[in-house]
């Protein structure tokens, strides 16, 4: 009680609510419209806007160098600060803020990937961690493909299969390589037969993201990216996923999704596929 929790953005939206004022968010793609913003709440009157005595940023890989410029407006000069962020999920490309004044505490454990899935990673990615869940977990699989047509017809097998084992349709996600606006399965509906959920794109009047019915996950890896699923099955693994460090990061946050089986639908032409079939 009496925290405040929300995403950049909004929490700028709610102080230029107490600041009196306006957004028009039908301008929100414009160039330099959140900067902005920014400089009218830097401009306004602020006697009336809270001091907060913590603040706590996750994801800090995200951050931009002004965004925290931004957030110290709004805290008391002694307040503490938590500031997390994993370097390896930086898939935006977002140049890290300098944070001279913090005590730092690194850990390249990772918690949550089982033993088969991580050192198919560690194969795969020639990447190194520390290996900490000592559970088997139930491994890796790769199923390949050419056309829409059978992308679609692995999926509906591949969902059918893992509810029959055991998980139910809330234990999977399916997770594309892709952005929403360019993924294969942009306008999926149901896989099997179960509704899809996915975000429609849509906020409503309380700036709330607004996700279609269904009780099966779908998402893009830039927004599953801080969640997990017990089955993650990987889609949109195709040829514009190079084999160059950026695709590195990004296959390593999607597969590190998964905390008990990963599975990997990949189209014939992935570069990637190889690599994949030698470490399967």
């Amino acid at each position: 009680e009496g925290v405040t929790v929300s995403t950049y953005h909004g929490f700028c939206r709610e102080m230029a609510e107490l600041a009196g004022i306006e957004i028009d968010f039908a301008k929100a793609d414009e160039p330099g419209f959140w900067r902005g913003i920014q400089d009218e709440l830097l401009a306004a009157t602020h006697s009336t806007l809270p001091k907060f005595d913590c603040l706590v940023v996750d994801e800090g890989q995200d951050f931009k160098a002004d965004w925290y410029e931004m957030l110290n407006f709004f805290v008391t000069d002694d307040a503490a600060e938590l500031w997390l962020e994993d370097p390896l999920q930086n898939l935006r490309g977002t140049d890290s803020v300098e944070l001279p004044d913090f005590v730092t505490y690194r850990e390249s454990a990772n918690f949550r990937t089982p033993t088969t899935i991580a050192s198919f990673i560690k194969a795969t990615l020639e990447s190194e961690f520390e290996q900490r869940n000592t559970l088997p977990g139930l491994g890796v699989v790769l199923y390949d493909y050419e056309t829409p047509v059978e992308l679609q017809r692995i999926l509906d097998s591949r969902v059918h299969e893992l509810t029959k084992v055991g998980f139910k349709p809330e234990d999977i996600a399916i997770v594309s390589c892709r952005g929403m606006q360019s993924t294969a399965l942009k306008d999926i509906v149901q896989v099997s037969k179960h509704k899809v959920r996915r975000f429609t794109g849509e906020y409503n009047a309380k700036d709330e993201q607004i996700y279609t019915d269904g009780d099966l996950k779908f998402d893009t890896i830039f927004r599953f990216k801080g969640q997990q699923a017990p089955a993650i099955i990987l889609v949109d693994l195709d040829e514009t996923i190079k084999k160059d460090d950026w695709a590195t990061g990004l296959l390593y946050c999607a597969m590190t999704r998964a905390t008990v089986r990963l599975e990997l639908v990949v189209q014939k032409d992935c570069p990637w596929l190889g690599v994949f079939q030698e470490n399967i």
